[in-house]
């Protein structure tokens, strides 16, 4: 695990709440701040555009009405945020194959401490 020197403001989007407590304690441990998960598209939305994060980690297939894909459309039209979107889903490929996905990155399910650290790092301004 590595110590970032630039702390990052991180937002969860995450209806499975084992893995976004998982996700939120790597990136806590990592130094960053990190605001409490939120599992729908809608509480994303609210909330990214109220605190402006740095980097949202996105679940795709959510809770409630809107589903990830169509909050991060929403939310980067509203704030200047990076997204990662995370699925453990193989369908989702089909997604960011087409090329219509505005994102930062992509990870699979399940996650890796590394690939946190790593996509955290990149999205340094």
């Amino acid at each position: 695990m590595v110590i970032m020197d630039f702390i990052q403001k991180i937002m969860i989007v995450e209806d499975d709440m084992i893995t976004a407590c998982l996700i939120m304690t790597l990136l806590k441990r990592m130094g960053h701040f990190v605001y409490e998960p939120v599992s729908t598209g809608e509480s994303a939305i609210e909330i990214a555009v109220l605190n402006k994060p740095d980097l949202i980690f996105m679940d795709i297939w959510l809770a409630g009405v809107i589903n990830g894909y169509d909050a991060a459309e929403k939310i980067l039209s509203l704030c200047d945020t990076s997204i990662v979107f995370i699925s453990g889903h193989p369908e989702s490929d089909l997604i960011f194959q087409s090329g219509k996905v505005n994102y930062f990155a992509f990870l699979k399910k399940p996650l890796e401490e590394n690939e946190l650290e790593e996509v955290v790092r990149r999205n340094r301004p």
